[in-house]
């Protein structure tokens, strides 16, 4: 019923919706319920953390040597230009604290598994 409506819910809407659905989240603007899975966190942490597991799985897949500075690099400059085109979204804007988040979080996730990695290959057998 709210999926594709772009108007807010009448007031009955709203109740009606609220007595079937007991500890759900309600209606965004849009009449979408919002999923409960989304964070309460800052921007820039919800960005180091996501931008820290990609660049680990990364690396992590594709082993040690050169490539682990072009897939640092090519994830510092994929943030940015993420972070850029939000100005092409209406309502949403770039911010240089997201974009800092991410690539600090590029950086932590592939320095995490370099060291990781050292580590296991000073253990001896």
């Amino acid at each position: 019923m709210y999926a594709f409506s772009h108007q807010f819910p009448s007031a009955r809407e709203t109740d009606s919706f609220a007595e079937g659905t007991e500890g759900s989240n309600p209606p965004s603007s849009t009449g979408e319920s919002v999923p409960e899975f989304l964070s309460h966190l800052p921007a820039p942490l919800e960005h180091f953390i996501a931008y820290a597991g990609v660049a680990a799985i990364a690396m992590a897949g594709y082993g040690s040597g050169r490539v682990n500075v072009r897939i640092i690099g090519g994830l510092c400059v994929y943030a940015g230009i993420l972070e850029y085109t939000r100005d092409f979204s209406p309502g949403r804007h770039p911010a240089i604290g997201r974009f800092v988040g991410s690539a600090l979080g590029t950086l932590c996730g592939g320095l995490a598994i370099v060291l990781l990695s050292r580590r296991a290959s000073d253990q001896p057998r």
